[in-house]
């Protein structure tokens, strides 16, 4: 990437009528409240706001049978009693407080034991017919919840993609380690913009954002919020490498992939910020991912260029009489 592909990203101007002021960013946070809202409606809103569609997508399987349950959860307790490769076992027990002798206590009484066949999901997709087990009452209950929650959207949803859209159509960096304020480059003001506009018209939400000047204190504090970030994804893909290495995790050539992919997308996102970095610093991630990448791959076939000739020994020098 260039100067000035890298200069059209953190720099930019924010104008107030006759005046221009240049900076570097925005800095931005939200609070998404009391959304319930579904995948059709939210497709809609999204293209409205100038977003692509593609974000209103289904909730996996797990999630929405998660959701299902905890919309079964009123007046009874539902724990997981075993899951392997092939099927997860909950069990529904209910919860009632009754008065004995005038003493208040709580009696637990097991209602059914529900088993989703996951071979059967992965095959037909039909959770109906993977939940071979359960009272059916409580199996057809659930069973209209997973559906109802696969295409319906809550605030924690909204969060996660409000992240998500910033971070692939743009940029962002968060400037706490609890999150709540995050960095956006100047050169994705318009998708801010466009973020903003959705989330304002979600339940009782809101997002705000203000300008950050470009100076030599702002440009040293989005260097140190995104070395930090870096650092911390870096340690973690570290960590699961070495689990590959140590033969405690088993993997797919295209887990491998994905990985070398995630690599070079993190090389890609170093360069858009590298003026604005210390040189060691873009040096040593740089170093990072090299050695990420020979532990994902290591037969990789070195180029010519990297081949070095062995050099020959010296003779070594006859040993010194000893002086007496």
């Amino acid at each position: 990437m260039t100067n000035e592909a890298r200069r059209s990203i953190l720099v930019g101007q924010i104008k107030e009528e006759s005046k221009s002021w240049d900076i570097i960013g925005m800095i931005t946070w939200w609070s998404v409240r009391n959304v319930d809202i579904s995948q059709k409606d939210f497709a809609k809103l999204l293209k409205e706001c100038g977003l692509p569609e593609k974000y209103a997508r289904e909730h996996n399987y797990r999630s929405a049978f998660t959701r299902a349950l905890h919309n079964m959860e009123e007046k009874r307790i539902i724990r997981l009693v075993e899951e392997d490769d092939t099927r997860i076992i909950m069990q529904f027990t209910l919860e009632n407080k009754v008065t004995s002798g005038g003493d208040p206590k709580l009696e637990y009484d097991p209602e059914t034991i529900l088993e989703v066949d996951k071979t059967i999901y992965r095959k037909s997709g039909s959770f109906e017919d993977a939940l071979t087990k359960g009272r059916p009452d409580i199996r057809t209950k659930v069973i209209e919840f997973f559906y109802q929650e696969k295409v319906r959207y809550n605030s924690n949803d909204i969060t996660r993609y409000v992240q998500n859209i910033l971070g692939e159509k743009g940029d962002i960096i968060s400037l706490r380690d609890q999150g709540c304020n995050y960095f956006v480059p100047a050169g994705y003001q318009d998708v801010l913009e466009k973020v903003a506009l959705l989330v304002s018209r979600l339940g009782a939400s809101t997002m705000d954002w203000f300008p950050i000047p470009d100076t030599k204190v702002s440009k040293a504090r989005v260097s140190k919020a995104f070395l930090d970030e870096m650092k911390k994804i870096l340690e973690g893909m570290q960590k699961k490498t070495d689990e590959v290495e140590t033969g405690n995790k088993e993997v797919t050539d295209k887990w491998v992939q994905n990985k070398l992919a995630e690599v070079e997308e993190l090389r890609l996102r170093l360069e858009r910020y590298a003026e604005i970095l210390p040189p060691g610093e873009v040096a040593k991630l740089e170093e990072g991912f090299t050695s990420l990448e020979q532990k994902l791959n290591p037969q990789r076939k070195l180029d010519l260029g990297d081949v070095v000739e062995p050099k020959e020994e010296a003779p070594k020098a006859a040993p010194k009489e000893a002086v007496v």
